[in-house]
């Protein structure tokens, strides 16, 4: 062991530990610096000086936390992400300071109990892991505000996360739960809930408690309708809805006053409603992979649209109102079985981008032909192969 250590007796005060830990911290710190040429690493030396190590990032090395990692009290950041983690060591617990944790890509099947005691702790990375359950300490982190989930093994969640109540962020995607708990539509302060292929067959009327909500993952589940209370959501930007069972929306989605960017691909759609329209500040609108045969007549209304997607539908035209887009930049047609050239599509003055299949193509050659000599900016592409929505 490096003579530094050995004769570093401040360090025995400092950490009150055995030499023996101090040691192994000081051979970890070491072992894990950033790859030469990568930056100046520091955390062994600060450690070794006496100074506070208070940020540890660790990526794609292969890695085993020692327990006298606890030593370190004053981390506030600690990254070990794809670096083969099984086990935590549960002096984990210790670190009092932690604010942030990101453990992502790793093989981790649990959590230690003692993690209840990162009452700091506002950030937690889980990502691809192989996690099958959360202890229910998990609520006594009381100062968390993200936690990310994705690709688990999880099959429920425990009641006591309902008691996190500063949580922001929820990410719980591909995880193959058998029930989602009650208490998650019970956490007000969240912003981001991921809930994309988690099996849903229903949204609870609760889901309205959520006032805070901006960002809303559903997609790939089992979700045959919309509550009504999911309109209810004041601040709702994004709503993500692809790969469903829909097969119609509630009257009230046009109370979704903030809402500018809707996902609703792959479903079983036949009709829209006309307060779809009152969605003013709608951006981008995906409607492709349906069995629409009409669009509202006043689509026209939807003034800020910029993306529109209406592949492979069983549309025959367009409303006339489609022209008043102004802002409208891309549009797919592809996959409908429309029986004339839309004379709109002349009317859209920022249209750069515009999607036909090859059959269309061949029978509006015509209009298409004149449409790119008076429009010479405007790219007109052949989407026959796109196939299913992803």
């Amino acid at each position: 062991m490096d003579e530094q250590i050995k004769n570093a007796s401040a360090l025995l005060g400092r950490y009150d530990a055995p030499l023996s830990d101090i040691e192994t911290l000081y051979s970890f710190l070491l072992r894990h610096q950033v790859a030469p040429g990568e930056g100046d690493p520091q955390f062994a030396q600060d450690f070794i000086d006496g100074h506070d190590v208070c940020e540890i990032e660790i990526y794609d090395q292969t890695v085993e936390l020692p327990s006298s990692i606890g030593l370190l009290r004053e981390l506030t950041k600690l990254e070990c992400a794809h670096t083969g983690l099984v086990t935590l060591p549960k002096t984990l617990g210790d670190l009092s300071s932690l604010r942030e944790l990101n453990l992502r890509g790793n093989k981790i099947t649990q959590l230690p109990v003692e993690i209840a005691r990162l009452h700091q702790l506002e950030t937690l990375n889980l990502d691809f892991n192989k996690l099958s359950s959360l202890p229910t300490e998990i609520g006594q982190l009381q100062a968390l505000r993200e936690l990310r989930l994705l690709t688990n093994e999880l099959t429920s969640l425990p009641k006591e996360i309902g008691l996190l109540q500063k949580l922001e962020w929820l990410d719980l995607t591909n995880s193959p739960l058998e029930s989602l708990a009650e208490e998650v539509w019970q956490l007000r302060s969240l912003r981001v809930l991921c809930l994309t292929g988690v099996s849903l067959h229903e949204l609870p009327k609760s889901v309205s408690q959520l006032s805070q909500l901006t960002h809303l993952e559903l997609d790939d589940n089992q979700l045959r309708e919309v509550p009504p209370e999911l309109c209810e959501l004041p601040l709702l930007k994004t709503l993500n809805l692809h790969k469903n069972q829909l097969c119609k929306l509630p009257t009230s989605i046009g109370k979704l006053a903030a809402l500018d960017w809707l996902r609703l691909s792959n479903n079983q759609l036949m009709t829209l409603p006309a307060q779809l329209c009152d969605c003013s500040k709608l951006v981008t609108l995906w409607l492709d992979h349906n069995h629409l045969r009409a669009l509202p007549t006043d689509i026209g209304r939807l003034a800020s649209l910029y993306f529109l997607d209406l592949g492979s539908n069983q549309l025959t035209s367009l409303p006339a109102s489609i022209a008043q887009l102004r802002q409208l930049h891309t549009l797919y047609l592809d996959g409908n079985p429309l029986t004339a050239f839309p004379p709109e599509l002349t009317s859209l003055p920022l249209l750069h981008q515009l999607y036909f299949d090859n059959m269309q193509g061949a029978r509006f050659a015509t209009e298409i032909a004149t449409l790119r000599r008076d429009r010479p900016t405007l790219r007109i592409y052949d989407h026959t192969d796109r196939g299913g929505s992803t």
